[in-house]
This record gives C-alpha cells, sequence and structure tokens, in this order.
C-alpha cells in the first residue's frame, strides 16, 4: 500500500467555482502505471469551498509483484476532464501536467 497525503494550499488563482478531481498515479521503475487513487477533493464542491491547508489522505494498494518508485498527481476538471496546467516555481511548465514524486518508506514531507 502506498499512502499519499496531498495538503491543499491554494493561491487566489484556483479560488474559482470550479469541481475538479485530483488523480494519483502510483508508477514502477519503467514509468507504467501499477496503481492510482483518482477522485474528488471533499466530494463534489467547487475548488473554492476546499480549506486551505485542507489534507486529502489516499491509500492506494499495489498488486504484490510490483514495486513502486514513483507518484504522479495533478488536478483536473470534473467536466471534460481538462488538466490544470502543471509548473515548477519558476513558471516552467511540467510534462504531462503532472508533479512527480519518488515514492519513499516512513514518512516524508
Amino acid at each position: 500500500v502506498v499512502t499519499v497525503r496531498l495538503i491543499w494550499d491554494q493561491p487566489q488563482a484556483m479560488r474559482r467555482d470550479t469541481t475538479v478531481t485530483t488523480f494519483v498515479h502510483v508508477l514502477d521503475g519503467t514509468g507504467r502505471r501499477i496503481a492510482q487513487a483518482d477522485g474528488y477533493v471533499e466530494g463534489l464542491v467547487p475548488i473554492n469551498m476546499i480549506e486551505s491547508s485542507h489534507v486529502d489522505e489516499r491509500l492506494i494498494p499495489v498488486p504484490a509483484q510490483s514495486v513502486p518508485t514513483e507518484v504522479q498527481l495533478g488536478v483536473y476538471t470534473e467536466k471534460g476532464v481538462i488538466r490544470f496546467q502543471a509548473q515548477k516555481a519558476d513558471g516552467t511548465p511540467l510534462f504531462d501536467n503532472a508533479v512527480r514524486v519518488p515514492v519513499t518508506t516512513g514518512a516524508c514531507k
């Protein structure tokens, strides 16, 4: 099981009346998706209703023979399945509009 804890911190630009879904994909060493936990945050509510510092924790079962190495995270609209633009702090776009985080054992930030 891979545990992912998403902590919301919304800039003003994200405060719009749009219902969103987060995607959390677990990848193996080849970049292949081996598990996922896509879903709404706080149910079907607009993004402007989600409180900053809200914690969304997902427990994602991984097949026994698989070795998770990375988690891919992002947000898309509930209607149309259009991903929100993801970028680095310097404004450089991220590939596939997703953040990639290595899987570690134990607690991490």
